[in-house]
C-alpha cells in the first residue's frame, strides 16, 4: 500500500489473525462515524477509560467529526474489521497517529487504539500497530508517542511483543509515555 491510497482513503489491507480468521484493516472515512457509536457500546467501562484516560459513556458529536473526518496525512485513522465466512464485516478496532512535532527533529505523531473485548488477544492491536508504523514511516514521521496507564497490560503488551526497539518512561499520573522510533 502507497501514501497515495492512505491520502486518498484507499488503502485497505487483508491480514489472518492468530485463530485463523480474516481482517480488513482499511482508512477510517467520514461515514464511519454509525460504526463508531456502535464501537463504543462494546467497550467496556475499563476499556473506555483505559483509552480516554476519563470515565466515558459516549462520543459527542464533535469527537465523531474529530475520530471520523480525517485529513489522512496528519491524522491518520485505520478501523479494522473481522471478516465471516459470508464475508460480512464487523468492527474490531480502530488505530490512529495524530502528528504533534513537524517543526523538530524528531517529526512525532501520537498513538492510538483499541480493540474490543472479545476480539483481544487474536493480534489485531499488533497488526493495527505494524500498519499505522508503514504508513508512518512512508509519511516521514520519525517517532510514534503513546500515553499508556500503567495498569492497562495489553496495550503494554502489545508494544513489548512488537518486533524493533521502544523506550518507557514513567510521568506522573501512572501514565507510561512510549516511544518506538520509526526511523532504524
Amino acid at each position: 500500500m502507497t501514501l497515495l491510497q492512505v491520502v486518498t482513503g484507499k488503502y485497505q489491507v487483508c491480514e489472518k489473525l492468530r485463530n485463523g480468521q480474516s481482517i480488513i484493516i482499511r482508512a477510517i472515512h467520514s461515514d464511519d462515524k454509525a460504526i463508531l457509536i456502535d464501537e463504543m457500546k462494546h467497550l467496556s467501562r475499563e476499556s473506555k477509560y483505559f483509552r480516554f484516560f476519563t470515565p466515558k459513556t459516549s462520543l459527542t458529536e464533535a469527537e465523531l467529526v474529530y475520530f471520523s473526518e480525517l485529513d489522512l496525512i496528519h491524522h491518520v485513522g485505520l478501523l479494522a474489521s473481522l471478516v465471516d465466512d459470508a464475508g460480512k464485516e464487523s468492527a474490531a478496532g480502530f488505530g490512529r497517529y495524530i502528528v504533534i512535532n513537524e517543526e523538530s527533529r524528531p517529526i512525532s505523531a501520537e498513538l492510538a487504539f483499541e480493540v474490543r473485548e472479545e476480539c483481544q488477544g487474536l493480534g489485531i492491536g499488533t497488526l493495527l500497530l505494524q500498519q499505522l508504523m508503514a504508513i508512518g514511516r512512508s509519511a516521514g514521521i520519525e517517532e510514534f508517542v503513546a500515553y499508556v496507564l500503567c495498569e492497562n497490560r495489553k496495550m503494554l503488551d502489545v508494544f513489548e511483543h512488537m518486533q524493533g526497539p521502544f523506550f518507557k518512561e514513567l510521568i506522573p499520573g501512572g501514565v507510561l509515555t512510549i516511544r518506538i522510533p520509526l526511523t532504524h
